[in-house]
């Protein structure tokens, strides 16, 4: 019937399960057929399971099966009772591009659940944290600049890349604990993968930053393969502890602390939140960058920072921070809300994020 939304309607012998608490065992997700209906208000995101989780309506997991028609339906769906939230915290936020790319691939997977930005200060996080995890249809937080290490202190569990980075981009709320891993270094370098630079154990790697995602970045790369990587960070003592520790996991590499002089080397890369704001100085010394050299980013907004403008005119071939985005949102949905399912989906062409 036109101009009139519709839904599921179960057919099952029993009555609508009702939604379970928040701490309660997470069963399987349901099967049941169902059927379409318009008498109902909500358009195809009627969640009539009792595992507390986001689930898919399953004849509509995938815009393949559902058509082009259908899925922008999906991502004009109604936030409803039994939608999963998840927050993302930063400080600045108007940057930030998860939201937009991991709310599009919940609409893509049928998947109830929704980002919303939050604009934390660094005084404010455990106050949030301690909040948030109070609100029983919230399932955790996706974490970004300048909050990542302060963030891993306030968790209870962590995984081995945050174990290892001392650094979380993503926390998942379970029985009044935070669990909470880092995937920058993960994403990062599956980006450079994907934008055809391949890492190789001869590369000379120079690396800007020594925070979270610094952190992150730096024990991804070792593990994918580099073997000599440059360390400059404003704070030498902040670089100098970041090497010492990546000693200990990597004794064979080639590690070294650096200076704003970025030449001779073939992969440069600004880890540092330099270049969200038009004030911000130059990670490094653009006037030292080598031509033959890959330039890379970690910011998103703006597209083109700074760093990338000037590697551009020098010749430089350039990798744009949405990169690590692109590679990893399915894996903070996945950890956030405890559907390892999710890990698999891989956006279509012309599905990343916009910046």
């Amino acid at each position: 019937m036109a101009g009139r939304a519709r839904r599921c309607r179960f057919r099952s012998g029993s009555a609508k399960p009702s939604p379970a608490s928040k701490g309660s065992p997470r069963p399987a997700i349901s099967t049941t057929r169902h059927e379409e209906s318009d008498t109902c208000l909500i358009p195809l995101q009627s969640r009539s399971f009792p595992d507390p989780r986001p689930t898919r309506c399953p004849s509509r997991s995938n815009a393949a099966a559902v058509g082009v028609a259908d899925v922008e339906r999906l991502e004009d769906r109604l936030i409803d009772g039994e939608t999963r939230l998840i927050g993302i915290v930063a400080d600045p936020i108007h940057h930030v591009r998860t939201p937009q790319l991991m709310n599009r691939m919940f609409a893509r997977t049928g998947t109830n659940a929704v980002v919303v930005p939050m604009h934390v200060g660094a005084s404010e996080l455990a106050g949030l944290a301690r909040a948030a995890m109070t609100i029983r249809n919230m399932d955790g937080l996706i974490v970004t600049v300048p909050h990542k290490i302060a963030a891993a202190a306030l968790c209870d569990e962590l995984g081995a890349a945050g174990r290892m980075t001392g650094a979380v981009n993503a926390i998942r709320f379970e029985n009044g604990r935070m669990a909470g891993d880092m995937y920058d270094g993960l994403g990062f370098v599956q980006g450079l993968r994907n934008d055809g630079v391949a890492l190789a154990s001869g590369m000379r790697v120079y690396l800007a930053g020594a925070g979270g995602a610094a952190r992150a970045i730096a024990f991804g790369l070792l593990a994918g393969g580099v073997s000599e990587l440059t360390i400059h960070n404003r704070s030498p003592q902040s670089a100098e502890a970041l090497l010492a520790e990546l000693r200990r996991h990597y004794p064979g590499a080639g590690l070294s602390l650096g200076s704003r002089d970025a030449s001779r080397h073939d992969l440069v890369i600004n880890g540092t939140s330099a270049g969200l704001r038009p004030e911000d100085p130059l990670p490094l010394d653009a006037a030292s960058l080598d031509g033959t050299a890959i330039v890379a980013e970690v910011i998103m907004t703006p597209r083109v920072t700074p760093l990338l403008a000037a590697a551009r005119r020098i010749g430089c071939r350039v990798v744009y921070g949405k990169n690590m985005l692109d590679a990893q949102i399915a894996l903070l949905a996945a950890h956030v809300l405890g559907m390892p399912e999710l890990r698999s989906w891989v956006p279509e062409n012309g599905e990343q994020a916009d910046v």
